[in-house]
């Protein structure tokens, strides 16, 4: 009996030996090892070292779809955009925004396009937000509120919709290129 529990315990200890050579092999081959992990910018994002699939919305054609069917299904693209180094550049002349602008001046040209400024102002600016989007060609349909077929359907609870935000602290280049195609789009689709 003493032999077959040693052999049992033997066993026992080899199994859980090659168990932790396995993970020690699978961790030292992992993306994250010691090396990576005290850095602080990693050469390559770990989730496509890994292998995993992106999230849907982190595809940038499926973005464009969405807006698209967005779009199609109810007539109109609201686009919400801030105001502070987004579109208004900071008073030390270090900023420009000038291609956002003349973005906001092609959509300002469609009707289909409803146009809210999402701003982080104080209320008693903005008559002079509105006057410098006014200036700049660029129509603003409203201000911190939702456009009004969207307050019927949705109410008001507190938080602006938009298809498409436009913000230089929320992925601005991204949502400006998608802006473009979505431009593109429409036009080949009123062209034909």
């Amino acid at each position: 009996m003493k032999t077959n529990k040693r052999s049992l315990i033997s066993i026992i200890v080899d199994v859980v030996q090659t168990i932790c050579d396995e993970l020690v092999e699978w961790l030292s081959n992992s993306p994250i090892t010691e090396e990576r992990r005290d850095c602080d910018i990693m050469e390559k994002p770990i989730i496509e070292e890994v292998g995993l699939p992106l999230d849907t919305y982190l595809i940038k054609e499926n973005v464009i779809e969405r807006i698209w069917k967005e779009y199609i299904e109810h007539g109109q693209l609201i686009v919400a955009c801030d105001y502070d180094s987004t579109v208004c550049p900071s008073q030390d002349g270090n900023e420009s925004c000038d291609q956002v602008i003349e973005l906001l001046q092609q959509c300002s040209k469609i009707r289909d396009i409803k146009m809210i400024c999402f701003t982080a102002r104080n209320p008693s600016d903005y008559n002079d937000v509105k006057k410098y989007l006014s200036e700049h060609d660029i129509r603003w349909d409203k201000v911190n509120e939702n456009i009004d077929n969207v307050k019927k359907i949705f109410s008001d609870h507190g938080k602006i919709f938009y298809n498409i935000f436009l913000d230089d602290r929320a992925g601005l280049a991204s949502a400006y290129e998608t802006l473009v195609e979505f431009i593109n789009r429409y036009y080949d689709y009123k062209s034909q």
